[in-house]
């Protein structure tokens, strides 16, 4: 609370006492508002604080400020301030490295799992640490599809392909879906139909009986139907287990409402917008995610090639730095993968990048090692990938030796 600069160190009690003094000549001598305002922001800077911080209310007043007056054609206008709060999630550091002595490979995130030869049971055959599923609400039941006429998996739900069988397994590893492992297996859902009723379905099926195993976390976008206020989706109780993705913009822009420091965020900012979304504590403690398109997000020059360029390298290692210091992971879809997959009886987890071949060029598998050479450069969170046995592979063997040091 105070400066280190030797003998002109001032304690922060001798702040309070001139600010007082000066807010006496305020209330008593006739000075000016403004005056009052320099001052009280120049001790604040002595001091090597923010007033905001340091309790200090709007010209002085201590405590929770209760206003700030515009002044519109001579009309004053009081509109509440916001206080800074502090970071709503730890910072995070760069995922570890696989360890070659334990069945799982983290950051290794099964993409449309569903569509595998054997859902779940392929992710985890290759220690896959993340899933991700699908679903359509229809009479009642969380159908795995990607779209309304898809039939790979006719008439299979989230309820008998997932949730159960997870709880299933941590109840014979002790409670754990990979014995051992110190961090929670996830399972990313995304509606495809059914709104908000679709998520209220989730969250019901998740709380059971049985309730889904504690050892997984679900991250689902922000549902429509969600209120921070009570905690509820639709009527149904938001799971202690459950956290939110948000999605990034163009050039991986991470929505303002997510930053309370943010100026978009204070009523006093020129940047404000009162029709814009702003940072609410109760919802952005549960983003945990910040999901992008490669195309949208890291493909900033739109070229055809087979490398991830330097510029491409840049907004990316910046893009999950930022979102690693506000405690949230970052996962980027549609990224180079190659198209090829095996399904049905013949998948069961053998999965490999498609080759290369005459007016095939998307499919070379130089792209994708490029890509992956990106997610460890960045240190990225999920390699999100059709191709399991593959990634899992490239992974063990190259993790780390794409940081630059």
């Amino acid at each position: 609370m105070w400066s280190d600069r030797g003998e002109g160190a001032v304690s922060y009690v001798a702040v309070i006492l001139l600010l007082g003094g000066v807010m006496g000549a305020v209330l008593t001598g006739g000075v000016g508002e403004k005056v009052a305002a320099a001052c009280e922001s120049a001790i604040c800077r002595v001091a090597g604080g923010d007033c905001r911080t340091m309790g200090l209310g709007e010209h002085g007043k201590g405590g929770a400020r209760q206003g700030v007056a515009d002044h519109d054609g001579g009309k004053a206008q009081v509109r509440p301030l916001v206080s800074v709060p502090q970071q709503d999630l730890p910072p995070i550091s760069r995922p570890a490295c696989p360890d070659p002595k334990v069945p799982w490979v983290d950051t290794l995130h099964a993409h449309n799992d569903y569509q595998n030869g054997d859902p779940l049971d392929d992710a985890l055959e290759e220690g896959a640490t993340s899933v991700e599923a699908d679903v359509w609400l229809e009479d009642g039941k969380l159908i795995l599809k990607h779209d309304k006429d898809d039939l790979n998996l006719p008439n299979a739900t989230l309820l008998q392909e997932y949730l159960r069988p997870l709880t299933e397994r941590a109840a014979k590893n002790g409670g754990q879906i990979y014995p051992g492992r110190g961090e929670k297996f996830e399972l990313f859902i995304e509606v495809k139909g059914g709104g908000g009723d679709a998520y209220e379905q989730i969250v019901k099926d998740i709380a059971g009986p049985p309730p889904l195993t504690g050892d997984v976390r679900v991250v689902l976008p922000v549902p429509p139907n969600y209120d921070p206020a009570t905690n509820k989706v639709g009527n149904t109780s938001l799971p202690a287990n459950v956290s939110f993705s948000v999605g990034l913009g163009d050039k991986c822009v991470i929505p303002t409402w997510l930053d309370p420091k943010d100026p978009a965020n204070d009523p006093r900012s020129p940047e404000y917008r009162p029709d814009e979304q702003h940072y609410d504590q109760r919802l952005a403690s549960k983003v945990t995610v910040l999901n992008g398109e490669f195309a949208k997000c890291v493909d900033v020059d739109k070229k055809r090639k087979l490398n991830i360029s330097p510029q491409e390298h840049r907004v990316f290692n910046e893009l999950v730095g930022r979102a690693h210091s506000q405690g949230r992971k970052v996962r980027i879809w549609g990224a180079p993968d190659g198209n090829w997959r095996y399904a049905g009886s013949r998948g069961r987890g053998k999965f490999y990048p498609c080759p290369t071949l005459p007016g095939h060029q998307k499919c070379e598998g130089a792209l994708q090692r490029n890509w992956w050479q990106a997610v460890d450069e960045a240190g990225a969170d999920y390699y999100v990938t059709d191709h399991l046995g593959t990634g899992a592979k490239w992974i063990r063997k190259n993790c780390g030796r794409f940081v630059k040091r």
